[in-house]
C-alpha cells in the first residue's frame, strides 16, 4: 500500500494512503446517494473502474482521480480538505 505525501510533513504537508482515497471516495458517494454506476456516468469512466476503485483492485491515476472528483461535483480541494486537516 503507498503513502502519498504532497509536501514535506515538516511543513505540515498532507499524508494519507490509497485506502484513506478510496474511503473518502464511498463516503461521499453515498452521502449523495449515487450508485457506482451513476458515479461512472458523472465521471465519464466505466462502470468497472469505479468497481475496482472502490474494491481497492485499481489505484486511480489523476487524471481518473479528478474525473471520479468531478463526477461527485465537488472541488479537489473540498475533496482533499480532510487530508489536511489533522
Amino acid at each position: 500500500m503507498s503513502t502519498v505525501t504532497y509536501a514535506p510533513e515538516k511543513s505540515g504537508g498532507a499524508k494519507y494512503s490509497n485506502q484513506d482515497v478510496i474511503a473518502r471516495i464511498r463516503k461521499i458517494r453515498k452521502s449523495k446517494k449515487l450508485s457506482m454506476y451513476m458515479l461512472a456516468l458523472n465521471s465519464g469512466l466505466n462502470n468497472t473502474v469505479i468497481q475496482r476503485v472502490e474494491r481497492g483492485e485499481r489505484e486511480p491515476k489523476i487524471n481518473t482521480l479528478f474525473k471520479i472528483i468531478d463526477g461527485l461535483e465537488i472541488s479537489p480541494a473540498e475533496f482533499f480538505k480532510p487530508f489536511w486537516e489533522y
